[in-house]
């Protein structure tokens, strides 16, 4: 009787496969094969990552929001939607990418969502993906992005003369020693020049 050989084989869906006392084609008889598999668990999960295209604004100036979602795990995700706690009005997408690109989230997609705000303060929003695996288990993730609004506010100046007291018409003399008037910016911007007096 031939020698039995051992193989070891990696399966379409990922699973090793150990095959132990295979005849060669001299042999016999059939001899029995036994396969050992080896799965290895992936948690399903989803993932959102956050961008504005602007860092800085004025008041009242536009800011678009990107949100890209993809599936984390191999399970495919259903019931996907994505949420900011800002941009309540005005979501667009999924704009979906890869895939059979149909209902269901699966590993290698990307859905893309956009929303745009007109800011007046500085503002911090949160965006919030979530979606359910094959066994209804819902997984989700969340990311923030800050976007700083400047506002350039006035110019206080505090001033300290020479002299507590002078006659009429004497002169007041300013020194940077001895009371040089001092600016102060009350807002977030630079200011745009410097001031004299």
């Amino acid at each position: 009787m031939a020698q039995a050989r051992l193989f070891r084989v990696v399966t379409t869906s990922g699973k090793t496969a150990t095959l132990a006392n295979v005849p060669d084609a001299t042999s016999q008889a059939s001899l029995a094969i036994t396969c050992t598999y080896t799965n290895k668990f992936i948690p399903p999960g989803i993932n959102v990552v956050k961008t504005a295209n602007k860092s800085e604004v004025k008041p009242g100036d536009p800011v678009k929001y990107t949100f890209v979602v993809t599936n984390t795990g191999i399970s495919p995700l259903s019931n996907v939607s994505l949420a900011d706690d800002k941009c309540t009005t005005g979501m667009t997408g999924p704009v979906k990418t890869g895939g059979n690109q149909d209902a269901l989230l699966e590993k290698g997609e990307i859905w893309t969502y956009e929303c745009s705000q007109n800011l007046q303060n500085t503002t911090t929003n949160i965006a919030t993906a979530t979606g359910k695996d094959p066994n209804n288990q819902t997984v989700t993730d969340t990311d923030t992005v800050t976007v700083k609004v400047l506002k350039p506010g006035s110019l206080a100046v505090k001033t300290e003369p020479t002299y507590s007291e002078v006659k009429p018409g004497d002169p007041v003399k300013w020194t940077p020693t001895t009371g040089a008037p001092r600016w102060t910016n009350t807002g977030t911007d630079a200011p745009a020049d410097h001031r004299k007096i």
